[in-house]
This record gives C-alpha cells, sequence and structure tokens, in this order.
C-alpha cells in the first residue's frame, strides 16, 4: 500500500518552503543552491521511479506536503455506515489499484472533470487519502501559431469511513465538483450532503473561536439592521450633520451650537428612527465593516460597542497547537457563505485534524 509520500507530486514539493527543501536536498546529499523550482526538481527527479525512495526522502515532510495554505470543506454520507467498505468499491470501479499505484492519464485527455489517479492509508485501514486531478484552464502561448497546453492542479480528499466524513481540500467551487466525482464512484451521488461548518457553533464565528481556544483578529461583517424604506435624503443628511456637530464640538467645545445641531436632527429623523440606535443607523449605510488587529479583537472597546449591529461574513481565527514540542501559531479564515475552513497558515495534517475534531461535533 502507497503513503502519503507516494502520492506527492512535483506540484507539492514546489509548494513546500525554500528552506524546507534545502534541508531535504542536504538530507539527500543532493546540491542545495538554486530556485525553489531548481531545488524541487532535483528533489523529484531523485524520487520520481523509485517508492521507497520517495518515503525515505520526504519522510520530514509527509505531515505538510498535502495539507499547506488550502481550503476544506467537509461531506458527509447520510446514512450511518453508508461509507463503511468505501475503499473496496474504489478499488473496485477504479482501472488500477489506486492504493498500490499512482497513474496520471495523458494530459491531453485531462477535463474539468477530477480524475483519480492514487490513493494512501492514513493512520488507520479505515482513513485513507486520496488524490485528484484536473484541468483548471489553457495557458496559450503565442510566437508564429497561438499553441495551447492545459493547466493542471491537483486535489487531495481525505475519508474516515468510521465517522462517515469526507474532506475535500480544494476551493469551495471545485469542492463540489470533487465530491460528485467521488460519490459517482461510490455509486453513492445522492447520499452526499455538505457540512455546516458553523451551524454547531450557532452560527456564531466567535463561539468557533471560543472552541478552538483561539483569538478573533479580523473580521468582515455587515450591518445586522437595514434602514427602513422610507428613509430618504433628509434624514441620511441629519446623520451626517450629526457626526459633524461632533466633530466641530471637539474643536471648539461650543455646547451650544451642538445642541442645536442635535435638535435639529431629530425633528428630521422623526420618531420612527429614534428608536433605533443612531450607531445601527450609520452602519446600515455600509454594506461592509471590516475590523482587523494583531491581537484578539474581542475586548477592545470599538469592536465591543459596534459589535451588537454586526453580522460577521467572515472571520479570521487564530490559535495554537503543539507541533514536535513547540507550541505554533495557526491562522484560518471561515467564511460563512462558502461554508469553508481556509488554513491561511500553512498547515499539518495535525492542524487539520484539530480544526476538524473541533468542528465535526
Amino acid at each position: 500500500m502507497l503513503r502519503i509520500q507516494n502520492i506527492s507530486l512535483i506540484k507539492d514539493i514546489v509548494g513546500l518552503p525554500k528552506e524546507t527543501l534545502i534541508d531535504i536536498c542536504t538530507q539527500a546529499d543532493l546540491a542545495t543552491e538554486g530556485t525553489v523550482s531548481d531545488l524541487a526538481y532535483r528533489i523529484w527527479e531523485n524520487i520520481r521511479e523509485d517508492d521507497d525512495a520517495q518515503i525515505r526522502v520526504l519522510e520530514s515532510v509527509a505531515s505538510r506536503i498535502l495539507a499547506g495554505k488550502t481550503a476544506v470543506t467537509w461531506y458527509s454520507s447520510v446514512g450511518e455506515g453508508a461509507l463503511r467498505g468505501a475503499k473496496d468499491i474504489i478499488i473496485e470501479q477504479s482501472p488500477f489499484n489506486p492504493f498500490e499505484n499512482v497513474v496520471l492519464p495523458p494530459i491531453e485527455q485531462l477535463t474539468n472533470n477530477p480524475v483519480l489517479i492514487g490513493a494512501a492509508n492514513g493512520n488507520t485501514e479505515n482513513q485513507y487519502y486520496l488524490r485528484f486531478i484536473y484541468k483548471a484552464g489553457l495557458v496559450r502561448d503565442y510566437y508564429r501559431d497561438v499553441e495551447s497546453r492545459p493547466i493542471t492542479k491537483l486535489c487531495t480528499v481525505f475519508i474516515n469511513e468510521e465517522t462517515g466524513i469526507i474532506e475535500v481540500r480544494a476551493e469551495p467551487k471545485i469542492a463540489k465538483a470533487i465530491a460528485i466525482s467521488l460519490f459517482e464512484i461510490l455509486r453513492q451521488r445522492t447520499l452526499m450532503e455538505q457540512h455546516q461548518v458553523l451551524a454547531p457553533f450557532g452560527n456564531d464565528i466567535e463561539v468557533l473561536a471560543d472552541a478552538l481556544a483561539g483569538e478573533v483578529i479580523d473580521t468582515e461583517s455587515k450591518p445586522e439592521e437595514t434602514l427602513l424604506d422610507d428613509f430618504n435624503t433628509d434624514q441620511a443628511e441629519a446623520i451626517v450633520e450629526i457626526l459633524a456637530a461632533l466633530d466641530s464640538y471637539f474643536d471648539d467645545e461650543d455646547s451650544e451650537a451642538l445642541e442645536e445641531n442635535l435638535i435639529a436632527a431629530r425633528e428630521v429623523l422623526g420618531e420612527d428612527l429614534l428608536g433605533t440606535p443612531l450607531t445601527a443607523i450609520i452602519l446600515a449605510g455600509l454594506q461592509r465593516v471590516s475590523m482587523g488587529s494583531k491581537k484578539e479583537l474581542r475586548g477592545q472597546p470599538l469592536y465591543d460597542f459596534l459589535r451588537p449591529h454586526l453580522q460577521h461574513q467572515t472571520g479570521f481565527i487564530r490559535f495554537s497547537i503543539p507541533e514536535n514540542g513547540v507550541v505554533q501559531p495557526y491562522t484560518i479564515r471561515v467564511g460563512t457563505k462558502a461554508n469553508s475552513i481556509v488554513f491561511v497558515t500553512p498547515a499539518t495534517e495535525n492542524v487539520i485534524n484539530y480544526v476538524r475534531e473541533k468542528i465535526l461535533i
């Protein structure tokens, strides 16, 4: 059976940091000069035809090479135990045993439909990784004539048959196509159900941050309340006048002028809008409100003041977990519309597993 290193290709190696590639070259007694591409190609040429060499040379990055900066979407099979035996079906439905061989189709045969090229066991027999390849576009070269060649991309899928979870590591719009291809292989296409990332946390990014023992360090939100349909130009100008009056007061400390402006604005706004907090009215005129910090936003006065009037659309959460005995910080982006998690900091299998266990309650 293949291991993670065996289903990694040169595209995966190129994605590693240069310092890591230099370390791999040093351990493998390969030259360490050149660009990232030079180093990656040198490593690949040394291991491409040798399964044992792949395992040995890439051992130090086995937990990172299929992880890294990636978007993750989870799907679950409907029905208890529906995924049990999926590995056998995958082997039976494939023209080759993907757990024993990696087979790349001719590049001219690739389409936007993902194709399974290999698979590797995880920590148990019921956990494993699948690799898919697909055409993501074309590159055109203009010389005497126009020549085109496909742009190819790889995707990793992690499956846990016991829990019935399928994890697709790809952008959300691609993840669905990958999931459909997989369920077609499994003859279970109608049993696909996307996991709602924030549902267990009341659709609240802050609650997810607490579950991860993390900090909310950046948010993009929309106003929770909208203005009334009859909110007119005069009322909008009245809000501007209030803000301008406050600015003037801090410049000249003329409290009488401030009071006059506030009374005038009150008359224009009318009784209906006076029941709405001024902060909510101001925010309602904005399509998006972004707030960011190098530290936890919660507890900061401005964030706490505005928070009751905002609905988060995207949030960045920073958390720390130990890796090889050293506590390391990681950042993820949570998208409520895309219903996915993006690892902004290059992740390891351990980090993805930590987030997975917290989210898939």
